[in-house]
């Protein structure tokens, strides 16, 4: 569930995004939006149609990318794409095209806004299932996933893929593995030689009608820039990102030098029988360098070691001394939280102050202005991103050089400066 001011002023919108049904993987329950105003809670009806076309639903976040001042929803999805649902005072509607991103289907989770080019305008970073498995995609030979009740016995059978020769699809798995879920292929191929020879196809012409596909082009987990002009660039994080499967993520100034970092969270050791545990990763600080491109911190250089099936991530100032730290749980293990002891400049701590309905300013954005008049990179106060997350309220911001002000603009669009005196450590602005 995520948060976000669907009309602009007034009561905030929460996102629910359909799961998955029980032993129905991959079909899901249908997504709804609901409605807060003066009077309390109601559902969404004009949204219905476009959300039941959105399946497999696996993270969410409202950004206002193009800075009119209406936030966005951003919906990843499992075997599909990032979908965008551009917000025009109130009406959703599906962008994901002409937003440059409906060539990139992934195995998408976890997604987060962050303006990592300090151009003003909110990037996305898309958790992925990384490049470090026996599962391969590309744009050309994408990983192909087929599904469907195919012995009628209710329960959806899962067929995966992989190519043979002449780039034919043939099953990835045994037939020992598939053929205990499925009997009459024993009866089909006959022995390993015919089965492992034979397509997807072939295999199940009888059933074909039966069966969906599915497919990833990408299993990168990726950064997309947001030009401003209303088109996305995609960037592919370091190799140690994407050497195991993301889940939560988060962007903060983790070493307050004015430009955006990025922490993440990795590892999948619960897998299928006969797949090896996706477990290479850790959880890792990224420092940015101001243009999309990243120095990942080894665990020396960071302080963190957690090795576990990270999950849950989410920042805030917990010690209030003015730089942001962070939580992460795990799955099988420990909730951990760690303090920034970095030997950075204490930063701005930003408290907001909006209407009853929207106390915080969610969907609200901040920048820090310089006494040269330029601006720092963009921050958006959000309820819901990540990985099943929630950042605090109060957030920390840095300046390159010496500050002069907070810079708002408030959901609906209004725009506010607040001066900032000396060395101040803490604001609060009111709307």
């Amino acid at each position: 569930m995520v948060a976000g001011p669907l009309n602009g002023q007034g009561g905030l919108t929460v996102f629910m995004g359909g799961t998955y049904i029980s032993r129905h993987y991959p079909l899901t329950h249908p997504s709804q939006l609901v409605h807060q105003d003066e009077t309390g809670w109601r559902l969404d009806s004009v949204h219905e149609d476009l959300l039941r076309s959105i399946q497999r639903s696996r993270g969410a976040v409202w950004s206002d990318l193009n800075g009119d001042g209406f936030a966005e929803l951003i919906i990843t999805t499992e075997w599909g794409l990032v979908r965008v649902l551009q917000n025009t005072r109130g009406k959703l509607e599906d962008r994901t095209h002409a937003w440059g991103l409906s060539a990139y289907t992934g195995l998408w989770g976890g997604v987060v806004s962050g303006d990592m080019d300090g151009n003003g305008f909110p990037d996305l970073i898309v958790g992925n299932w990384g490049r470090n498995s026996d599962w391969q995609a590309t744009g050309k030979s994408p990983l192909n996933m087929y599904h469907g009740d195919i012995l009628k016995t209710g329960v959806r059978e899962i067929i995966e893929t992989e190519y043979h020769q002449q780039k034919l699809i043939s099953p990835k798995r045994h037939l020992s593995e598939l053929g205990a879920q499925l009997p009459f292929l024993f009866k089909l191929a006959g022995n390993n030689a015919r089965y492992s020879s034979s397509t997807v196809r072939e295999l199940f012409a009888h059933y074909w009608d039966s069966l969906t596909a599915l497919r990833a082009s990408t299993l990168d987990t990726c950064l997309f820039l947001n030009s401003g002009n209303g088109a996305f660039q995609q960037v592919l994080l370091p190799d140690e990102v994407q050497w195991a499967p993301v889940f939560g993520l988060q962007v903060g100034d983790f070493n307050g030098d004015g430009i955006e970092d990025l922490v993440l969270g990795q590892n999948q050791s619960h897998v299928r029988e006969g797949m090896p545990p996706q477990n290479q990763g850790r959880v890792m600080i990224l420092i940015g360098k101001g243009d999309g491109q990243f120095n990942v911190l080894d665990e020396a250089e960071s302080g963190v070691k957690v090795h576990g099936n990270a999950r849950a991530l989410a920042v805030a100032d917990f010690n209030q001394d003015g730089r942001l730290d962070f939580v992460v749980t795990q799955n099988e293990g420990a909730t951990k939280l760690y303090l920034n002891q970095s030997d950075s400049k204490q930063g701005v701590r930003v408290r907001l102050n909006h209407t009853r309905v929207n106390r915080h300013g969610t969907g609200s954005q901040l920048r820090l202005v310089d006494y040269d008049d330029s601006m720092g990179p963009l921050r958006e106060v959000q309820a819901g991103n990540g990985w099943y997350s929630q950042n605090s309220p109060v957030t920390v911001l840095h300046g390159k050089n010496k500050v002069r002000a907070l810079w708002v603009k408030w959901p609906g669009g209004k725009v506010n400066t607040y001066p900032l005196k000396g060395d101040q450590s803490e604001i609060e602005a009111v709307y």
